[in-house]
């Protein structure tokens, strides 16, 4: 049986999260967007008004990533629409391409140091993270060099590309 025979009440109701393909289309934009804003913040996440402007950037983009990321993968279980398996292409392209734009952020934020980033979180609305970036600093030792993380993030999205074909 195709989706689009099976009664209503069996389908997940995408609607809720996007109207139409078009309204997905505008947030994947704007998450790409955010993302940009982020990466032209490269160097300078050592100011603490610019890292805590960051902070919300990213914890906007996680809210608009979710909700594009569900949704693409909600739409996806349909196999007969080819523009919703177009639609995961294009979500592929666009995160690798934003991959690569901030793949140096790790490497900057190991190189303010634990100490520096509570001073700019504590007393404000990021102070919740303190914990997660008490565990990246544990994990420190793990994190490659800019150049190496530039070199991964572009080779996968070749990989990705290949097995797209």
């Amino acid at each position: 049986m195709l989706r689009k025979e099976a009664d209503d009440k069996y389908k997940w109701d995408i609607h809720k999260l996007y109207k139409d393909v078009a309204e997905w289309r505008k947030d994947l934009q704007k998450l790409v967007k955010i993302n940009d804003e982020i990466a032209s913040y490269k160097g300078k996440l050592d100011q603490k008004d610019i890292f805590l402007k960051v902070e919300k950037l990213e914890d906007e983009s996680s809210k608009i990533s979710d909700k594009v990321v569900l949704y693409t993968y909600l739409t996806d279980l349909d196999n007969s629409n080819i523009e919703y398996q177009n639609m995961e292409t294009e979500l592929t392209n666009e995160s690798n391409k934003m991959s690569i734009k901030t793949s140096w952020v790790s490497n900057e934020i190991k190189s303010i140091g634990l100490d520096k980033i509570k001073e700019f979180i504590t007393g404000t609305e990021h102070e919740a993270k303190l914990r997660g970036y008490e565990q990246f600093f544990k994990n420190e030792k793990f994190i490659l060099s800019e150049e190496i993380e530039d070199a991964l993030t572009k080779t996968s999205r070749s990989r990705g590309a290949i097995s797209d074909v």
